[in-house]
């Protein structure tokens, strides 16, 4: 299942994508988890994809900075297909889990 993508104001967001990172805070949460989180949201519109596509070293500095466990929240179908490589080879390496825009 895809979301839909909506514009906002300085770039584009995705209500179920952020149902599933509120979802995941709140798990977090519900552990008693001590630890710091952070969320990296580096898509916008078609700008992004280009601009990651030509600098894959900067997911792999946001991706290093997770030291103990990353999780990814997108739609899995459009990342096995983006045209941009290693984000598909981490989509095809990580198996889909419930609602299709979560997957660690």
């Amino acid at each position: 299942m895809a979301g839909r993508l909506q514009p906002g104001p300085t770039g584009a967001w995705c209500a179920e994508e952020v149902k599933a990172i509120r979802d995941e805070l709140l798990a977090l949460a519900a552990k008693d988890y001590r630890g710091t989180v952070g969320v990296v949201t580096p898509f916008r519109p078609e700008g992004s994809k280009m601009f990651l596509r030509e600098n894959p070293n900067l997911f792999n500095v946001a991706v290093s900075r997770a030291p103990a466990v990353l999780r990814v929240v997108g739609n899995r179908d459009w990342a096995l297909d983006c045209g941009i490589p290693f984000i598909e080879k981490l989509a095809g390496h990580c198996p889909a889990t419930g609602s299709g825009f979560h997957w660690h």
